[in-house]
């Protein structure tokens, strides 16, 4: 998957003097060497080397921004066809285990989502009705798409506001201190360090619910957000 805003975040992390971090991209996971993962009573570890020679290990990572949405798919397809989706599944297991050994990660894996878990709209208006937003309604039939399950709930063509949640702190849109509020009890709620929540103006002039995700575009932050990014990361515990 091409993530600009992360190849973004990832420059500019380096500009402002993160010297050490490293940019590793899902196909060159998929490309790796090889693979070692230990499992204890005394604890996990992970090691790890790629193709162009760079080496990780567990003990030695401090933090990490996770933006993987899925594992490879590439290395399924060389399994045959009755068995795709069993390896799959197996694949799926394995980057939820080695993702959950490595400290200091924002947004840690769940069963639903490699970097946090992707809800359907039906679920984020229930939670961020819980959170105090106002949520427009929603309902989809049988009939319908399951994508319109994914959808943002922001009429078509409508201009959006956009909100990244970090640990508690708040980047991008300026909004008003109970919609940032509101922004915050979300992501507490969805269990999600790093979090995107898009809102738009109704017809009575209040900012309203449109869509939420783990996975937000980076650069809506701007400055502000990669100040935020790395002391997040530095402040991560070591691994």
């Amino acid at each position: 998957m091409d993530d600009r805003p992360a190849l973004w975040a990832y420059q500019k992390l380096r500009a402002a003097g993160m010297e050490t971090i490293d940019l590793v991209t899902s196909a060159s996971l998929a490309r790796a060497k090889s693979w070692e993962l230990r499992l204890g009573q005394s604890g996990s570890q992970l090691e790890l080397a790629l193709d162009d020679g760079r080496r990780f290990r567990s003990l030695g990572i401090r933090g990490v921004l996770n933006r993987l949405v899925c594992a490879p798919d590439g290395i399924v397809q060389h399994a045959v066809a009755e068995d795709r989706d069993y390896a799959a599944a197996e694949l799926m297991a394995f980057y939820l285990g080695w993702l959950s050994i490595l400290r200091g990660v924002i947004n840690a894996p769940t069963p639903q989502g490699l970097c946090g878990s992707w809800r359907h709209a039906s679920e984020w208006c229930v939670l961020a009705a819980r959170a105090g937003f106002a949520v427009p309604h929603f309902r989809q039939t049988s009939l319908e798409s399951m994508a319109d399950g994914f959808r943002s709930l922001a009429p078509t063509g409508t201009p959006m506001q956009s909100v990244i949640v970090l640990r508690d702190e708040l980047y991008g849109a300026t909004v008003p201190a109970h919609i940032g509020a509101a922004c915050r009890r979300l992501a507490v709620l969805a269990d999600i360090e790093l979090l995107g929540v898009d809102l738009f103006e109704s017809e009575e002039g209040d900012l309203t619910f449109a869509h939420a995700t783990p996975f937000p575009d980076l650069t809506a932050g701007g400055d502000a957000f990669i100040g935020g990014l790395a002391r997040a990361l530095d402040a991560s515990p070591a691994g």
